[in-house]
Order: C-alpha cells, then sequence, then structure tokens
C-alpha cells in the first residue's frame, strides 16, 4: 500500500491482478481485471492484464512501477491515461541477465533508492537476489546475491543510511548500501515459529511488509502467526504490538503509516485502519 500521489486521499493497493485507489467507500479500478487469471497484457485500464502483483512504488505522482512477479518484469502505469508498458525485464520470460533489458526471475518487491532518486531496488525472489534499475538508462544489475535469500517471499524497505532490509519468509537479513555485506538481523531462517525475544532468538511465522516507524525500529507483518510485530535494533528485542481491535489481526501481510492514520492490508484483501498515535 502507498498513499496515492495521483488522488490525495486516496490509498493505492493491489489484489494479484489489479491495481486499485481507495478512499472511505470508493474503489476506483486503476488497471487489470481480477477474472482475467494469470495472463499477460499491456493495455489501458480493466484490459490490461498482470499475473501476481507482488509490488509497486510511485516513482512521480503520474507513473507506477509494478513488479508482475510470475510474469517475471517490471510494468510502468501511466496514471493520467492508466496504460501499462514494459519498464524493465522481459515479461513472461525467466532470466538474471544484468545490462538493459535484463531478466528477472519472480521481482517481488520495488523501492526508489533513498540515496539515490534515480534507482530502484528490487528483490528478484527466484535468482536469491537483489538488483537494482536505473530510472534514466533502465540498466539492472545484481546489487547482491545469496542463497540465505529464500525463495518464497522477501519483502523489502531501507533505512535512513540507506541500508536496505530484507524479509525473507522466516528471517530478516541486512545489507550494508556501500559495502554490500549482508548481515543476518532477527529471525531464524531454518524453522518457523513464535518467540519474542533477542532479535537472533525471535522466531516469525511467513513475514510479510515491514517499515521503520522511527529510526532502528522495524514493524514487521507475521502473517501466520497473525500478529504484527516490533523490531527493535537498539534494544536488540523484539516483542509483539498490541493495537485496540486485535482479534481482526489475520493474516497481515501489508503496512502503510499516513500522518493520521495506520493501514493494514489483510491476505482476505480487508484492509484495517487505526488512528495513529
Amino acid at each position: 500500500m502507498e498513499a496515492d500521489k495521483y488522488k490525495p486521499g486516496f490509498i493505492i493497493y493491489s489484489d494479484s491482478h489489479t491495481l486499485k485507489t481507495w478512499q472511505s467507500a470508493t474503489t476506483v479500478l486503476i488497471a487489470g481485471n481480477a477474472h482475467s487469471g494469470p495472463r499477460y497484457k499491456e493495455g489501458v485500464g480493466a484490459a490490461a492484464e498482470f499475473n501476481d502483483i507482488r509490488g509497486f512504488t510511485q516513482i512521480s505522482n503520474k507513473s507506477v512501477i509494478v513488479a508482475d512477479a510470475k510474469n517475471h518484469c517490471l510494468r510502468l502505469l501511466d496514471r493520467t491515461t492508466n496504460s501499462t508498458s514494459v519498464f524493465s525485464g522481459t515479461c513472461q520470460i525467466q532470466g538474471s541477465d544484468d545490462v538493459r533489458p535484463g531478466k528477472f526471475s519472480q521481482p517481488w518487491s520495488v523501492i526508489v533508492d533513498q540515496k539515490d532518486n534515480n534507482k530502484l531496488f528490487v528483490t528478484d525472489t527466484g535468482n536469491k537476489a537483489l538488483r537494482t534499475i536505473d530510472l534514466v538508462t533502465r540498466v539492472v544489475s545484481t546489487f547482491v546475491k545469496s542463497d540465505l535469500f529464500v525463495v518464497n517471499s522477501m519483502y523489502l524497505t531501507q533505512d535512513k543510511q540507506g541500508d536496505i532490509y530484507i524479509a525473507c519468509y522466516y528471517a530478516i537479513y541486512k545489507v550494508t548500501y556501500k559495502e554490500r555485506k549482508i548481515v543476518h538481523l532477527a529471525g531464524d531462517a531454518s524453522k518457523h515459529g513464535y518467540a519474542d525475544s533477542t532479535l537472533l532468538d525471535s522466531l516469525f511465522y511467513a513475514i510479510g511488509d515491514l517499515i521503520f516507524v522511527v529510526p532502528d525500529m522495524l514493524l514487521v507483518a507475521d502473517k501466520y502467526n497473525h500478529l504484527l510485530r516490533i523490531v527493535d535494533i537498539k534494544s536488540d528485542k523484539v516483542r509483539t504490538l498490541k493495537l485496540s481491535n486485535y482479534e481482526d489481526m489475520w493474516n497481515p501481510v501489508t503496512m502503510l503509516l499516513t500522518e493520521n492514520f495506520f493501514y493494514v492490508g489483510r491476505d482476505d484483501r480487508k484492509t484495517l485502519q487505526y488512528i495513529r498515535e
């Protein structure tokens, strides 16, 4: 989820085959066809077809980059026309090629690099890699690759120093920006469970989205534990976050913090809204 830059006050979200924008009781289709099934087609609005949207990011108030995981490419969505086109990768063909147009294998999360706004970071799950794309030249590069990155899912965020944090299902890894060093931050990659403890003794069960609420403190969606967890890096602790209507926290996947509200997207496509404290 992201606050909509093209329609202020709205929230953009995806439900695998479509991208929509929502405010209160109003939902507007941007692009995609929920009834088309897993297909690939460039088009306008409902004429466009996606095959498993896993991540997206707005690179301007008029342009959205969509990670179309099972089509193995990134798509560009023009908000002024709601038309789609290939941005990077070779749609429907898996690979690991760098340069341009490059190839991907199930690209998952995509964010704009906070240290260089002309660059995107993309988690490439099938290749167990973190890739970059130059927004100007569209050249693809492999930033780091590791067997530590499991194929199941790879959610992505970045801190103000530029270091990247990747949620790999049961564990969270940090990739330093300058040295490109991979550091095991929290969880146990070999097993799932539930344990609030020190970072490396903690257990998760299918980590979804992760966001920084303050420096050195990550909020994590722990999907199959039906919980939100706080990863406090500075104090070396993981703890469970308690919310007012916590009984509704079923399979949380995505999250969004705005100035006034906190949103949680569930696996059943229901979005919860909380007053931000």
